[in-house]
């Protein structure tokens, strides 16, 4: 791991991240990281943000994009995003495209909970097939938030209102927990990186 004293990079998002994972020993130096990409400003943000960090912590880094086909035109359209991004960035990419019948047939539940379960069991795979030693997604301060929201009006006691940790199981890894979204689209305008927007969630 780069040592403690060093400092981080000069842009102040990529700073941040940067102690997020020294605080919380998220990567070690000479990992293999495979960072999940939906195409949404989180988590291209954080495939820009640990390519940055890629040199000093001799990471490899390889995408994954799980396609579930759900919003026609713009799953394509995430997809085609997402390999331009690998391409930009010039990483490896993993793409997989799954049917609503096949969630469907998977789990129990809603259909995002569905969704979230084939979409970790996908990072997981490609992980396994690529040797990675972690998955980083893209969850922020912001869902952070939201989680701890969405606890406390269920009535979650203390324990449930610990919210999403930093690290879970050892494997997965979320850099970017200690930066809001506002963060991550000015980041994103001051590299010109562009994104791709879920019109479901407006």
């Amino acid at each position: 791991m780069p040592k403690r004293d060093r400092q981080g990079p000069t842009n102040s998002l990529v700073t941040r991240v940067h102690q997020t994972m020294v605080r919380y020993d998220l990567i070690q130096s000479g990992e293999h990281i495979v960072i999940g990409v939906s195409g949404g400003p989180d988590s291209t943000c954080l495939a820009a943000v640990l390519h940055e960090c890629m040199e000093e912590w001799d990471l490899t880094l390889h995408l994954a994009h799980l396609n579930y086909g759900t919003r026609g035109k713009e799953s394509e359209a995430d997809e085609q995003f997402v390999r331009c991004l690998a391409q930009h960035l010039n990483l490896e990419v993993s793409i997989e495209r799954v049917t609503s019948d096949d969630l469907a047939n998977s789990d129990h539940g809603s259909f995002q909970v569905r969704a979230r379960t084939a979409r970790y069991r996908y990072f997981e795979r490609v992980a396994q097939q690529r040797g990675a030693h972690k998955i980083a997604t893209g969850h922020t301060a912001d869902d952070q938030a939201e989680t701890v929201l969405m606890w406390a009006l269920r009535g979650a006691g203390l324990t449930g209102l610990g919210g999403i940790p930093a690290q879970r199981a050892h494997q997965i890894i979320r850099p970017l927990i200690s930066v809001t979204r506002t963060d991550v689209l000015t980041y994103l305008d001051a590299k010109h990186l562009t994104f791709q927007t879920d019109s479901t969630n407006e």
